[in-house]
């Protein structure tokens, strides 16, 4: 078991933030960016990863909706002013993909760790839908697909040697 837990709203809401600010920034800027700078063969990927992304924060937006004591724009709010996570423009398609694959892994810890650490009675106290366990499966699905998203780039990432 984990020695963390994650007993209060606020932290919560802190740690949510950031996911959404990933997937957001993901989304809108670093995969549009790349998108526009690979080659042809790789956007299928991208346009799936930017998809799935988009798909990821509904879900996030949903979740947040069903727990008491959350609050979407006050968590949007919050993330304002955050440095963003554009691509470099200059860089060849594979460091590319691996610069998603690490926002990709960076979620999926995140994902995990939320989903492993919160407090059963937190969510259990505080959720507005019909079901807790909601939450939990709502996260599993996310840190589902943040490992499919990290086996499709798999077979792009670390096979990268720098002249120098």
């Amino acid at each position: 078991m984990h020695d963390i837990v994650i007993e209060d709203i606020e932290e919560l809401e802190s740690l949510l933030s950031r996911v959404y600010w990933i997937e957001e920034e993901f989304e809108q800027m670093s995969l549009w960016d790349a998108f526009a700078s690979v080659d042809e063969k790789y956007r299928d990927i991208l346009f799936k990863l930017a998809h799935d992304s988009e798909k990821h924060k509904i879900m996030l937006k949903k979740l947040i909706d069903n727990v008491e004591g959350l609050d979407l724009d006050r968590l949007k709010e919050s993330i304002k002013g955050r440095q963003s996570l554009k691509i470099k423009r200059r860089l060849i398609d594979e460091e590319i993909l691996s610069d998603i694959a690490r926002h990709d892994t960076l979620a999926l810890d995140i994902y995990t760790k939320i989903h492993d650490c919160t407090s059963r009675e937190l969510i259990e106290g505080a959720w507005k839908g019909d079901d807790p366990d909601d939450f939990y499966h709502t996260f599993s699905e996310l840190i589902g697909h943040e490992k499919r998203h990290l086996e499709i780039l798999k077979p792009y990432v670390g096979k990268l040697q720098r002249i120098r």
